[in-house]
């Protein structure tokens, strides 16, 4: 029979007689001794883990979300700063050729 990690808090569905449930992972009859145990344990502990590096990257998508979206307002900002370069220097331009054509 094969054992299922339990989300109950005491780690095993089952006690002794079937009907109880057991004092732990650890005191549990159906895993085998404490080799088993062990290995479950440590299952339970790498589920743990990639929940927590699932968590990271979830939050370093949100993160990158953030940045590409404030990379793409820099952009069109900066496009349009350039545009009002270009047209102020143009206007200079003109002002300047006016008043040499006036002189």
């Amino acid at each position: 029979m094969a054992h299922i990690i339990s989300s109950s808090p005491s780690g095993c569905d089952r006690g002794p007689t079937g009907t109880s449930p057991a004092r732990g992972v650890g005191h549990c009859p159906h895993v085998g001794g404490a080799a088993i145990a062990s290995l479950v344990l440590i299952g339970n502990e790498n589920r743990l883990y990639l929940q927590q590096l699932h968590g990271t990257i979830d939050a370093e998508k949100e993160r990158n979300r953030r940045l590409f979206e404030e990379h793409e307002k820099l952009t069109i900002e900066l496009e349009q700063v350039k545009l009002e370069l270009k047209l102020e220097r143009q206007n200079k331009f003109a002002t300047n050729k006016q008043k040499q054509a006036a002189a």
